[in-house]
């Protein structure tokens, strides 16, 4: 739990200092795709409250919310995975 505690405290850094809705500030690249789906697996195994939880992390569940309504993420995650939409 502390590795992905660490690794979501980096998505909040990362994507504060860009200024913009990706890590990379406005453009989306291959390390949002890899942020999105690590935070998306990390909900699945119930563990939001590492943005959640006693740790507020506005920035990282924000960044979730945000590519997880990309269709490409849609196309390729929601309809695929049956607990995706929970």
């Amino acid at each position: 739990h502390a590795a992905f505690d660490s690794h979501v405290a980096a998505v909040e850094t990362q994507r504060t200092a860009s200024g913009g809705p990706w890590v990379f500030g406005e453009r989306y690249t291959l390390a949002d795709i890899m942020w999105t789906t690590s935070l998306f697996r990390l909900r699945l195994l119930g563990l939001q409250s590492l943005w959640t939880g006693g740790t507020e992390r506005p920035m990282a569940s924000d960044y979730l919310k945000t590519g997880m309504a990309r269709p490409s993420f849609g196309e390729a995650v929601l309809e695929w995975h049956p607990k995706a939409r929970s």
